[in-house]
């Protein structure tokens, strides 16, 4: 087995002491061989305990060698930084009860010999430091009983903390899922900050590795990566690379939310940032994502996201910047319809299909309720035996005709539209939203009249077909739901959720 595969198998199984040891050893090595820790070899192992989440062992092996944070690897010219940067273990999107756990959650284990050993530590501290530069002329004895009296109830109290969140774990497995998140992220977030240190210490001119990993933390959109790298070296805001684009223009070309809500905050606002065709941010936002998959479901929706885009960046920018023309005498809104020309007619014939599909069903609908309407279930005799039955059919019948008849009228609007390129921010969507949503009346209430007529019909020679069909109706509500329900929730969401973007205390102002 050779050096590198061998010290792979002992981070792969967690003999973490064994590849410390080795790591310390190879450090001393003098007899003149290679040392599997440095070098490509060095940089391949560093990756791969990345890939693998072996973050501590990362940190680890990172003090012993902190050269090679910024050791370039021959195969693809890339440093253990960029492919951190790239590959940072972001925090996820944790709902309200999540956030609570993960925010309270301990990170560390502490044992109790850890509290001993920062009790003796405080034991041994020097009495006569202690009195000199803390308490002057306060008794010694005081003192060191005040000290040993708040270290232990500390580790009193912090022992039974550990313990509640034990026991929890133990009661709720999930809870332990998310303290190993939280471990992950604080070491993944040390290692990144030592490893932007020390490159910076030996690219203080130009920082080149630096905006080559802040370019990749913007493809993937990794927005803690960018606070840390732009905060130790801010310069960084206005370089241009090898890709001729600024860390924030290339976050409006690619899409990256979380970047660009991060970015575009620490932008100069005297500067007007302009790539080699004229293009400002504007005409960035006008452009085709660069991302060839698509955000939302369908066409439609993706073109509301790039609108979304454009009216986000049109907000930030100068007003004399959304009229300004590039070097080809195109303003920000003749490059966006031109370049979203085909997505604008894609997501037109995606709406149109919908519509028709919807249509059809809307119209059966109209057909089966008007049917009922004019047909008295059970004859007059079932009727006033049965009238509070009868009623709920009645209002039920004549609600789904209401509302399936709405919904036929809104998508019919759908397919004689304009379908203009601002009509997919509000306009279109709102129809569709309220379409679907009569729709689903319709069909509810629809289910609802037809189990009251079966009850009407035939509840006095078996009153248990009531449990029968209500179990039935319920379930053929659910299926709808089921399927139609989660398109209507993102849709509204993308309309009128919170949207992508931060809100900004201050706004570019015109100058």
């Amino acid at each position: 087995m050779s050096t590198g595969l061998f010290f792979e198998f002992c981070s792969v199984n967690s003999y973490r002491n064994v590849f410390l040891y080795l790591a310390q050893v190879c450090k001393r090595t003098e007899d003149g061989h290679q040392n599997p820790f440095v070098g490509e070899i060095g940089v391949k192992l560093l990756r791969f305990l990345f890939s693998s989440g072996s973050f501590d062992v990362a940190y680890d092996l990172l003090k012993y060698y902190p050269e090679l944070a910024s050791t370039t690897s021959p195969d693809d010219n890339m440093t253990p930084l960029q492919w951190l940067a790239m590959f940072y273990p972001s925090r996820k999107a944790y709902n309200f009860y999540q956030r609570f756990v993960y925010s309270h959650v301990p990170a560390e284990t502490y044992s109790l010999d850890d509290a001993i050993k920062k009790i003796d530590t405080e034991r041994n501290y020097s009495i006569d430091d202690a009195v000199k530069k803390i308490l002057g002329t306060q008794n010694q004895g005081t003192y060191w009983a005040n000290i040993f009296t708040k270290s232990f109830v500390y580790s009193v109290i912090e022992r039974i903390y550990l313990k509640i969140w034990k026991v929890a774990q133990l009661l709720a497995p999930h809870i332990k899922q998310l303290q190993k998140d939280k471990v992950n992220h604080n070491l993944a977030f040390t290692i990144l900050k030592f490893m932007c240190e020390e490159t910076h210490k030996s690219n203080s001119v130009n920082d080149e590795q630096l905006y080559d990993a802040s370019l990749g933390a913007v493809m993937f959109d990794k927005p803690e990566v960018l606070e840390l790298i732009t905060r130790i070296s801010p310069q960084l805001i206005w370089t241009r690379g090898s890709s001729g684009y600024s860390l924030a223009q290339f976050s409006i070309l690619n899409r990256s939310v979380n970047a660009y809500n991060v970015l575009i905050n620490k932008v100069p606002l005297d500067i007007v940032f302009v790539d080699d065709n004229g293009n400002n941010f504007l005409h960035l936002a006008g452009k085709r994502s660069l991302l060839s998959s698509t955000h939302g479901t369908g066409a439609a929706l993706q073109m509301q996201r790039e609108l979304q885009w454009f009216q986000e960046v049109s907000d930030f920018v100068r007003p004399m910047e959304r009229t300004g023309k590039n070097f080809e005498q195109e303003t920000p809104i003749m490059v966006f319809k031109k370049e979203h020309e085909n997505l604008r007619r894609d997501g037109e014939e995606w709406m149109k299909k919908r519509a028709n599909l919807y249509t059809i069903t809307a119209a059966l609908i109209i057909t089966i309720v008007l049917a009922a309407a004019f047909n008295v279930p059970g004859g007059y005799k079932a009727v006033y035996e049965t009238r509070s039955s009868f009623n709920i059919f009645a209002v039920s019948d004549v609600m789904s005709l209401i509302t399936s008849t709405t919904s036929l009228l809104l998508f019919r609007s759908l397919l004689t539209a304009r379908y203009a390129d601002e009509d997919f921010l509000y306009n279109l969507p709102n129809r569709l939203m309220l379409g679907l949503v009569m729709l689903f009346m319709s069909t509810t209430t629809m289910l609802i009249a037809f189990s009251a007529t079966f009850y009407t019909m035939f509840w006095l020679e078996s009153s248990w077909i009531l449990i029968v069909i209500g179990a039935i109706t319920c379930l053929s509500i659910a299926l709808f739901v089921a399927l139609q329900l989660p398109f209507l929730v993102e849709l509204i969401s993308s309309t009128y959720g919170r949207g992508m973007f931060r809100k900004r205390s201050e706004l570019r102002t015109a100058s």
